[in-house]
Order: structure tokens, then C-alpha cells, then sequence
């Protein structure tokens, strides 16, 4: 008895191993978020980023990538936001003006 309880307990502890090793990492890599249950659905991927991006410049009429400089000048500035650091705007902008490109799709 106490052979075919052990062989239970190893059995279950193995397939728990093997659940977790398999199937943890898709359960832990949501790429997906939205603000509300009512908003869309935003893909965390790059080439996700890049779009819903590329798509919010273009519905506040910024066509090119000078537009978007521009943009972001005056949306990662210390007079948007007064007391931030500089330096952690600085990164946000360089960020934004350098990865996203408008007009990706």
C-alpha cells in the first residue's frame, strides 16, 4: 500500500512539475492590456507598440517623424512636468521620438 501511495505522490508531484514548467510561462507572459473592460485591447509586442502609436499620431494629425519630434519635445518637457527629473524625461523622449515612427503600421 504505502508502494502504491508513494508511486501516487511522485506521479502527482511529476505532472505538477511538468504543468508548471509547461504551461507557467504562457499563463505569465500576458502581451495584451487595456485600460477598461469597454477599451481596446493594446499588444505589448513591438511591433504592437509601435502601431498603437504610429495610430495616435496620426489621429491628432501628426504625419511625419519632424511632427512627432516636435511632439514629444513638448510632452516629455519640464514644463508639462514640473519637478520630474530631467534626466527621466530626457529618456522618455529619446525613447519615443527614436523607436516609434510614424506612419508604421
Amino acid at each position: 500500500m504505502r508502494r502504491v501511495l508513494g508511486f501516487l505522490i511522485g506521479f502527482n508531484l511529476s505532472l505538477a512539475v511538468w504543468g508548471a514548467v509547461h504551461f507557467a510561462p504562457a499563463a505569465r507572459a500576458q502581451s495584451y492590456v487595456r485600460n477598461g473592460s469597454t477599451d481596446p485591447a493594446i499588444s505589448l509586442t513591438l511591433p504592437g507598440l509601435l502601431s498603437f502609436w504610429s495610430g495616435q499620431a496620426a489621429a491628432r494629425s501628426v504625419t511625419t517623424d519632424a511632427q512627432w519630434n516636435s511632439a514629444m519635445q513638448t510632452v516629455f518637457s519640464t514644463t508639462a512636468f514640473p519637478g520630474v527629473d530631467p534626466t527621466s524625461l530626457a529618456f522618455l523622449r529619446s525613447f519615443f521620438v527614436q523607436v516609434v515612427h510614424v506612419g508604421v503600421p
